[in-house]
């Protein structure tokens, strides 16, 4: 069978937090880590090719990778509107199951990766949620009475409150998957999904450089 990717986009600037060099090199205040090692660990772990995402001014990140985790593939890109964008970008390497992977999160259980991967070998998409009170800025999910998702990143008006935390996709459907999501948050109306999707509930999931 083969390897799942981890798809890990990487490429922003991290306004939130004041545009570090790298976001995703900014210490766990748990673990004292660097946000994204928990997730390239993760890949070793579970025997999955880590695909890395970013930009070549990203110095300390790309330093960090090639010492420490050589068996990380690394994908420069340059700046784009979409986070999407960046992994669209990357299709020719993806594996024909994927999962994406934010950097600067945290989520429970972790075994949540294995399960995704396993459900993607009958599956097209599955998306791993947690509940939110600010759905204006989160990717929202809303599966229809046919089992068909909705989706809309950053909806300005949802009374939905299920955001997706982790996804995972078929190669062959990740383009228009993708293009979607991309297409939901730039055009500002929800998305509906014809692929054979699935759920599943994250017990907790947390964006470290949020607020």
């Amino acid at each position: 069978m083969d390897r799942v990717t981890y798809l890990i986009p990487a490429a922003g600037f991290g306004s939130r937090v004041g545009s570090p060099l790298s976001k995703e090199m900014l210490l766990d205040s748990e673990t004292g880590e660097p946000l994204i090692e928990k997730h390239l660990r993760a890949a070793q772990e579970n025997g999955a090719k880590a695909l890395v995402i970013t930009r070549l001014e990203k110095l300390n990140l790309i330093e960090f990778i090639r010492t420490k985790y050589k068996d990380t593939e690394l994908v420069f890109v340059e700046k784009t509107p979409e986070w999407t964008d960046s992994l669209i970008g990357t299709q020719n390497l993806w594996s024909n199951r994927n999962i994406v992977i934010l950097p600067d999160t945290v989520f429970r259980p972790t075994t949540i990766l294995k399960e995704i991967g396993d459900l993607l070998t009958n599956t097209q998409v599955v998306y791993a949620t947690h509940k939110v009170d600010d759905p204006k800025n989160w990717g929202i999910i809303d599966f229809t009475p046919e089992n068909k998702p909705s989706i809309w990143e950053k909806p300005m008006n949802s009374v939905h409150t299920d955001a997706w935390g982790v996804m995972g996709f078929q190669k062959s459907c990740g383009v228009q998957l993708l293009t979607a999501h991309r297409n939901s948050q730039v055009n500002k109306v929800p998305q509906i999904l014809d692929f054979k999707c699935a759920q599943i509930r994250l017990e907790e999931f947390r964006d470290l450089t949020r607020g």
